[in-house]
């Protein structure tokens, strides 16, 4: 049985395991612009065959274990991940008016976050909390970084008590 306070992934290294978030939230951003199944998606980007931009970096290497994991887990509980995250934001905000990839992002926190979400081997909750804000960081110079941390922090108090 797992610690409330942690979560369960791969027994890759932690880089593999941050770029295999960060390809998560590409799949997931991808998902969203345009509607497939989940599973293709995943299997594109394991196989690289995912479209890009000419002269764009490959990304790299990747846990792949981790990265279906979580594509997978928040795709088939978006329902429930996207009704945590309404609940733990500001009655000001609503999900819509949050950006696409910073949703992507929520999205799979929160899935990596669920305690039942069926990985490998347990992972603090800092851990996986900071690459996600190391995530956003990439993508964002204001105070989305800030809004993530927050928000997925809220969340894992609630999934791990």
């Amino acid at each position: 049985m797992t610690e409330p306070h942690v979560a369960k992934t791969s027994a890759a290294s932690p880089a593999r395991n941050a770029a295999a978030r960060l390809a998560a939230v590409q799949a997931l951003y991808q998902l969203e612009l345009v509607p497939q199944k989940p599973e293709r998606v995943v299997a594109d980007f394991i196989a690289g065959t995912m479209p890009h931009e000419e002269g764009e970096t490959p990304p790299p290497e990747f846990d792949h274990t981790l990265f279906a994991h979580i594509v997978m887990t928040a795709s088939k509980r978006m329902a429930a991940i996207d009704a945590l995250l309404a609940g733990v934001l500001d009655p000001r905000w609503s999900l819509a008016r949050i950006t696409r990839i910073l949703h992507a992002l929520l999205r799979a926190g929160v899935a990596e976050l669920l305690p039942d979400s069926g990985a490998l081997l347990p992972v603090d909750t800092p851990i996986i909390i900071n690459d996600y804000v190391n995530i956003a960081h990439g993508f964002f110079a204001g105070k989305e970084p800030g809004m993530a941390n927050a928000l997925l922090d809220k969340i894992a108090k609630k999934v791990r008590q």
